[in-house]
């Protein structure tokens, strides 16, 4: 177990007049919701510990049993005792859409990884699933005398988990929403409330369907997920799919965490999947490494049963409600926050190899000054303040598009927007060269993927290009101009880890 404190209380937060239920961050982590039995649904910004004006959100007839962001961050979806869910405009506070479909409560929802759709699990013994954009129920998943308490969405986006007052944990298909695995899980144990909660790692095992081979370690492929129950435990699992690993869908027990002294109400993941934390009636958070299989350390601060966990995407805080009408924003320290942090990002390992091939910087790596001499060099130093005001430094100038340039900058004549787009263009076509595998590059934007998935032809391609491609009504595909056969995107994390893997241990010289 860590000796040195790894979080810090930063806000108690104690407007809520009844038990916080649960509470999830924002895509962003600026933005904290927390629901509570006195019906209100209250947002929260994470820095300052205040509500934000628009808060709390008012719409539910009973107590209010869970939330969630969609991925996005356009949406949040709330579900409680009245048997509805209601997705929430996240920019204004207003209602987007009433859903209705459930004959009593809602215990869990949860957003697919694609945002495309939204699960809600009930104990009427039914898990629905939604299009989250028309809110159409699109598919009734029946648990047989079981009431469904949690679900989670696989990474892939093509099966749902669930767990159950019964104690098992099963996977369904959502295409089809045939059940394809059932196993018990955790017993009732004194509460007799078998399973409490579920997630998955966002960063274990590979999307990818073409890849069946098996890993550094040995190992098939496969996803790894977490659960914990009224037996007191918490459990990790490896998940294998049909889809994209083996021929048979299975699960396989990975390790019991059995550090609770009481019934374990939540387990979230970390969103590097490097930590798993855990709360229970003990009034004890523990944080664990999921893949030592590890204690790493204990967070005390509520006076009643913790309920509810969340990880910041960010790694910087962690979020906790309890029966004690509280909810407490801890910052993570720079122990606890850089565990959580875990591998850099493609962008910051780009950035920290600050120099080209011919000695030059990196334009990842200029600081503003930087950025103000190329403007001179550009014959558009009368825009060095502008650029200096808004703090342009070279991370920011690779992604500045015309929009920015047009509306945020305030540069009029089409043809500085241009020279400027033109230039940033050169200098990173001149930094790729020879530089990076042709496969890191989207085929659409010829720039190094942070985001690949692989669309229905069978190519992997930046998420936010091909996303593009297609909603702008093309149905072919970039590559063979042929149809493409549906609009899915599956993350290709075997890519991404490639690309990971690349930045992480070449020389600067090779890097962008």
């Amino acid at each position: 177990m860590c000796k040195t404190k790894m979080a810090v209380l930063m806000h108690r937060l104690s407007t809520h007049s009844k038990d916080v239920n649960y509470c999830s961050f924002s895509a962003c982590s600026k933005v904290l919701a927390s629901v509570s039995g006195d019906k209100t649904v209250r947002l929260w910004d994470v820095e300052q510990g205040s509500e934000l004006e628009f808060s709390p959100l008012t719409g539910h007839n009973y107590q209010v049993a869970t939330c969630a962001f969609s991925p996005f961050g356009t949406l949040l979806a709330t579900g409680s005792q009245d048997s509805t869910v209601i997705l929430w405009n996240t920019s204004n506070g207003s209602k987007v859409n009433v859903l209705k479909g459930h004959g009593s409560g809602i215990k869990c929802c949860s957003f697919s990884p694609n945002s495309n759709y939204l699960a809600s699990a009930s104990s009427d013994e039914t898990l629905c699933i939604w299009d989250s954009s028309s809110g159409q129920l699109i598919r009734v998943l029946k648990g047989n005398d079981c009431n469904f308490s949690t679900c989670r969405f696989t990474p892939d986006n093509l099966y749902i988990l669930s767990g159950s007052s019964n104690g098992d944990l099963r996977l369904f298909e959502v295409q089809s929403g045939n059940c394809r695995v059932c196993i018990m899980a955790h017993d009732k144990g004194l509460s007799g409330v078998g399973v409490t909660g579920c997630d998955f790692s966002p960063s274990f095992g590979s999307a990818d369907p073409g890849n069946k081979t098996s890993n550094s370690n040995g190992e098939s492929p496969h996803f790894l997920a977490a659960s914990c129950g009224g037996d007191n435990t918490v459990k990790l699992w490896n998940v294998f799919t049909a889809s994209a690993y083996s021929e048979k869908c299975h699960m396989q027990l990975r390790f019991t965490f059995d550090g609770h002294q009481g019934q374990v109400w939540d387990c979230k993941f970390s969103a590097n999947g490097k930590m798993l934390a855990s709360c229970s009636s003990d009034k004890n958070v523990i944080l664990w490494d999921p893949i030592k299989c590890t204690m790493l350390h204990t967070i005390a601060g509520h006076t009643r049963y913790i309920t509810t966990v969340a990880f910041a995407p960010n790694g910087m805080y962690l979020a906790t409600g309890s029966n004690d009408k509280t909810v407490q924003i801890w910052k993570l320290n720079e122990n606890g926050a850089d565990t959580l942090k875990g591998p850099d990002s493609i962008s910051e390992l780009q950035g920290k190899h600050s120099l080209n091939s011919t000695g030059k910087k990196l334009l990842l790596s200029w600081d503003v000054n930087d950025v103000c001499e190329w403007l001179g060099e550009l014959g558009l130093s009368q825009y060095s303040e502008i650029f200096r005001t808004n703090e342009i430094d070279g991370a920011e100038l690779a992604n500045i598009d015309n929009k920015i340039l047009s509306d945020d900058l305030g540069i009029a004549p089409l043809g500085h927007r241009n020279k400027i787009l033109r230039e940033i263009k050169r200098i990173k076509a001149e930094e790729l060269d020879g530089m990076v595998p042709d496969e890191f590059l989207c085929p659409v934007t010829r720039e190094i993927m942070t985001d690949p998935v692989i669309a229905s032809d069978g190519f992997s391609y930046e998420r936010s290009a091909i996303t593009g491609w297609i909603e702008s009504g093309k149905v072919t595909s970039p590559m063979t101009n042929a149809p493409l056969n549906n609009p899915n995107l599956t993350p290709n994390r075997s890519l991404k880890n490639a690309i990971m893997r690349h930045f992480a241990s070449a020389p600067s010289a090779c890097l962008l």
